[in-house]
């Protein structure tokens, strides 16, 4: 599962990556503490906008 991080994961990445992870790990560690969400086509261009705008 495609996931961007919405902060830095110690082992996985840093804050704004798109990582590609287990789903497992993605749904029971990762999207539960809120420190990602799936990359999707929404998030995908709301980020892009967000860096842009930077």
């Amino acid at each position: 599962m495609k996931v961007i991080l919405l902060k830095d994961v110690k082992g996985t990445g840093k804050k704004g990556e798109i990582k590609e992870v287990s789903d497992g790990y993605a749904r029971n560690f990762l999207l539960k503490k809120k420190v990602a969400v799936e990359a999707n086509n929404t998030n995908l261009k709301e980020l892009d906008e967000k860096s842009k705008s930077k």
